[in-house]
């Protein structure tokens, strides 16, 4: 017994020996710092052509984070394989043991590969990128990370962070960035006083920080209890909320100055004696 345990130590021993041999581990290190130095090098070219397109910061930076993560696995797989056959392992009789085994898993990770394809997608396709405002489902928010296999959106009403799996996006709306307000006058009011009263709104809400255009649109209905027109508002997506909040309160403001009457649904109810 103790002759068989001996053996077997010295045998585990010589492969730890052969695994430590200075020759191999110097050839594994420099397999492994030319792979580095190869990536980034890949990465920094990456950059430098995507800065000369005219694409938008968000975009370009989505595309560095999915190129540079799919450049670097197969420089990872390639390290391995290298490595291996270094250590004198037959890599091709072990691909081809794990045929079947790569078949079974290949099965099993059916829904990751659906998000890989979902991904490269929407990145080529334009849906979205990191810094956009977009509406999945019911959440509105910011998209703060996305790579090939998930996307992370915060909701602009809650704070909440929210990681969708990117094959179950199959709509998607990317919020613009501009907005109607519209500004509700009562009958009777003259047609002079609504249109002197839309410029100066439109001074005063276009001086509000976040504002970067403020423009008339004109009339939009003549409703049952007021006469409606159309102030467009341009700013950053995230922060639509916030602009439509402070213009509202110009509104307010101006019309309790011009002593205007903000119109509410009304009936008038004639009685036939």
């Amino acid at each position: 017994m103790s002759e068989a345990i001996r053996q077997m130590l010295d045998k585990n021993l010589e492969v730890v020996l052969e695994f430590l041999m200075p020759v191999r581990l110097i050839s594994v290190a420099i397999v492994i710092v030319v792979a580095f130095v190869l990536w980034k090098i890949i990465r920094k070219y990456i950059k430098k052509s995507l800065d000369k397109t005219e694409e938008d910061e968000g975009k370009k930076q989505t595309i560095i984070r999915l190129t540079a993560a799919a450049i670097r696995d197969v420089i990872i797989l390639f390290v391995i394989v290298i490595v291996l056959q270094i250590y004198g392992v037959n890599v091709t009789s072990m691909v081809a043991g794990l045929g079947v085994i790569g078949i079974v898993v290949g099965l099993a990770l059916q829904d990751i590969m659906k998000d890989f394809i979902m991904g490269f997608n929407i990145l080529w396709s334009n849906f979205y990128s990191i810094g956009d405002v977009i509406q999945y489902q019911d959440v509105v928010g910011t998209v703060v990370h996305f790579d090939i296999k998930i996307t992370k959106i915060e909701d602009l009403n809650t704070g909440n962070l929210v990681t969708v799996s990117n094959r179950n996006i199959t709509q998607i709306q990317k919020i613009s960035d501009w907005q109607d307000i519209f500004v509700s006058f009562a009958y009777g009011v003259p047609l002079t006083v609504m249109e002197e009263t839309m410029d100066t709104l439109i001074e005063r809400i276009g001086k509000i920080p976040e504002v970067k255009e403020c423009s008339k649109q004109g009339t939009d209905e003549l409703a049952d209890s007021s006469i409606n027109m159309r102030l467009r508002l341009f700013s950053d997506p995230g922060i639509k909320g916030v602009v439509r909040r402070k213009a509202v309160r110009e509104i307010q403001i101006l019309f309790e100055e011009k002593g205007l009457e903000i119109p509410f649904k009304q009936m008038d109810v004639h009685v036939v004696s």
